[in-house]
């Protein structure tokens, strides 16, 4: 009797605690994220390229991320300059408590799992994109060799082919679908991280990762 009394008032003093939690959590709004960049989305929605030529077929030479994408460090990346942003070594640069290390260690593991699925998705797309391209890079040259179209025509539709391949990377309906879901995975991470860290860390850590 006196058992089941303890374990009732336990649960109730639980109870209350997660509702005191909950009430004076600090809460971060959708604007408020959507105004923190995320740098990884810049590289893999306008890959740095070089463009076809007559003499070179287009490549991807930088999405910004590695090739592997590490599960010990799933949040490093690179802006559009080439400048590395790396989350984690924001994190480890904080002083957190035992509890607040396994948190944020869950809250990246689910991201890397979201991150991975969207960025190999993006990838794929993109290489199709440059494929098709390259393609119709063969074709205007087949053309160019038989005397169907000029070196001035050609250069012309090579430059036409590269605008409509940036334009593509960029405007693809399903990649647009990704990129969206991609920036969704990052606002979720973010939004656990402020959950988690109290005022003054989630500030060093936002200092810190828009300095880079």
């Amino acid at each position: 009797m006196i058992g089941a009394l303890l374990l009732f008032l336990a649960s109730c003093q639980n109870k209350e605690i997660t509702k005191d939690l909950s009430q004076s959590a600090a809460t971060i709004s959708d604007a408020e994220l959507d105004a923190i960049p995320a740098y990884d989305l810049e590289l893999l929605e306008a890959p740095a390229l070089q463009v076809a030529t007559i003499d070179q077929e287009m490549d991807i030479i930088s999405d910004g991320l590695p090739l592997e994408l590490d599960e010990e460090n799933p949040t490093a990346m690179r802006d559009s300059t080439g400048h590395r942003r790396d989350l984690m070594a924001c994190l480890k640069d904080l002083d957190l408590t035992s509890g607040q290390k396994d948190s944020i260690h869950a809250a990246a593991t689910r991201f890397h799992h979201c991150r991975k699925y969207h960025i190999t998705a993006i990838r794929i797309i993109n290489h199709t994109i440059l494929s098709q391209a390259n393609q119709e890079r063969k074709l205007l040259i087949a053309k160019f060799r038989r005397g169907e179209i000029t070196k001035e025509e050609l250069i012309r539709a090579l430059q036409r082919l590269n605008h409509r391949t940036r334009y593509a990377f960029r405007h693809n309906p399903e990649k647009v679908r990704h990129m969206i879901a991609l920036r969704q995975c990052f606002k979720n991470y973010l939004r656990a991280l402020h959950q988690i860290l109290d005022e003054n860390q989630w500030n060093m850590f936002m200092n810190c990762y828009r300095q880079g």
